[in-house]
């Protein structure tokens, strides 16, 4: 039986998933279910409401000197999430701001830690104590992270929760990176793959659990597109611009005006324009490829159907837009490439959604020790 999609949140109609016939679809672990119906996750939020949010949270954090920004960060988030919608019914998003500001804290004051330490010890030990901190404290704050962002999410009263630790992170995102300058960067996208697996494989939902094992050859393969696209659409055209204007203005004792100095400057940002849209692309392909192989319980299974092309254009926008409206843009731009992403997401139910109801749990206690948690800056898709 061919795949239903619905775009419209609402109920399952009870006549026809009783009626409809048992469905033997390959690779599924569960008999007897009747039938599938992939949901698009839809978005619901609106600009006006939204940029409101923005400047007060933007004021309130420049009047505190950064201090209101964990408010600010856990509001958007409540915003952004509760208008993010499964089958009609929003996330949630139930971090304490107090917690996220404890952890901030204490980064900073490890930051400056570091930072002191050369004027107290010799230079090799500070190299040392700083390589041993990096090697400990990046898997720590991945985990922690991860850990924090699941565990104050819910859908539907259900929690989320991260079981990754410190030690299953540290060979995917400190250990391997050894090895780059070895592989000439080839073993990078195998890196990703197993940064993406460690994540996913370790996050649950109502007690169940998501499961991925995408191909390393379709990350390589993803490189190198997004390599040609940021090549042949940003690279080669900053290139030309940089060589026009080196050779129009490039002689020193030449008087320049005003609306040069202009160009050079836009000109300087042509790298990080080519940067951002070739990390745009490749996280379009890489998506798209670790959702194909993701599902939920063993059954459900997720879908991203993210433009690439599309993706970069709306991340040179944003950034195009955002530096000549001096900032202003900001919130159109955060509102923009959310929409964008979760409006190409969704997820194809192998049972009602009254029996996924009943067969994942609620726990109430599953943010009993988020009080330890207090990295809350998320780690990206």
């Amino acid at each position: 039986m061919p795949e239903r999609r619905q775009n419209t949140p609402g109920p399952w109609d009870p006549a026809a998933l009783a009626s409809a016939p048992e469905l033997k679809t390959p690779g599924l672990k569960k008999p007897g279910l009747k039938t599938q119906v992939r949901h698009d996750l839809a978005f619901t939020g609106d600009l006006s409401s939204f940029y409101r949010i923005w400047l007060v949270n933007t004021a309130l954090t420049i009047v505190t000197l950064g201090l209101y920004g964990p408010w600010a960060t856990v509001r958007t988030k409540r915003y952004l999430f509760g208008h993010t919608r499964l089958i009609g019914t929003g996330f949630t998003f139930e971090a304490d701001p107090r917690a996220i500001l404890k952890g901030r804290l204490i980064l900073l004051g490890t930051l400056a830690t570091g930072a002191f330490l050369p004027t107290v010890v010799s230079e090799l030990d500070a190299l040392l104590l700083f390589a041993l901190a990096m090697l400990v404290g990046i898997p720590w704050l991945v985990s922690q992270s991860a850990k924090f962002r699941a565990r104050n999410t819910t859908w539907r009263g259900v929690h989320f929760d991260f079981t990754g630790g410190m030690l299953g992170a540290m060979p995917w995102f400190v250990l391997l990176y050894l090895a780059l300058p070895f592989t000439l960067g080839l073993i990078y996208p195998y890196i990703r793959k197993r940064q993406h697996a460690f994540l996913i494989n370790n996050l649950k939902a109502g007690g169940r659990s998501f499961e991925t094992d995408p191909s390393g050859f379709s990350y390589f393969g993803s490189t190198i597109k997004a390599l040609v696209v940021g090549v042949v659409f940003v690279l080669a055209p900053a290139l030309f611009v940089g060589h026009f204007i080196n050779t129009q203005f490039g002689d020193p004792t030449t008087e320049k005006s005003a609306a040069t100095l202009v160009l050079l400057g836009l000109a300087s940002l042509l790298p990080l324009f080519s940067y951002l849209s070739i990390n745009a692309v490749y996280r379009a392909y890489t998506r798209n490829i670790l959702f194909a192989h993701t599902s939920f319980d063993g059954v459900h299974k997720l879908h991203s159907d993210i433009d690439p092309l599309k993706l970069g254009w709306i991340t040179l926008t944003n950034l195009a837009a955002t530096l000549l409206t001096l900032g202003f843009f900001r919130p159109v731009a955060l509102l923009r490439k959310h929409r964008y992403l979760v409006t190409t997401m969704g997820i194809t139910l192998m049972e009602p959604v009254e029996g996924l109801d009943r067969m994942m749990t609620r726990d109430d206690n599953a943010l009993g020790d988020v009080g330890g948690n207090y990295f809350g800056t998320g780690v990206d898709i």
